[in-house]
């Protein structure tokens, strides 16, 4: 993703801005780094959450295959004949 700066008021610090849209159309506005940075840990911890719930249906998948797997006898074939 592209980064440009842009300057602020007279005196103050540049903020990085994260563009909305390909350089020559017509929405060129740019997202300030701080609703960037917002957004991006909200999705980092939305997909952190994803995960935990991946790997628990993981874990409920997994029991469930073995509760409903069916069960064999092993028999040793030189004591059955």
């Amino acid at each position: 993703m592209r980064h440009r700066t842009i300057s602020g008021n007279a005196g103050s610090s540049q903020e990085r801005v994260h563009p909305t849209s390909e350089p020559g159309t017509r929405d060129e506005r740019g997202i300030s780094e701080t609703l960037y940075s917002a957004t991006e840990d909200s999705l980092n911890k939305g997909l952190e959450q994803v995960w935990q719930d991946f790997e628990k249906l993981k874990i409920y998948a997994w029991d469930l295959t073995e509760r409903c797997r069916p069960k064999f006898e092993v028999v040793d074939i030189d004591k059955a004949k």
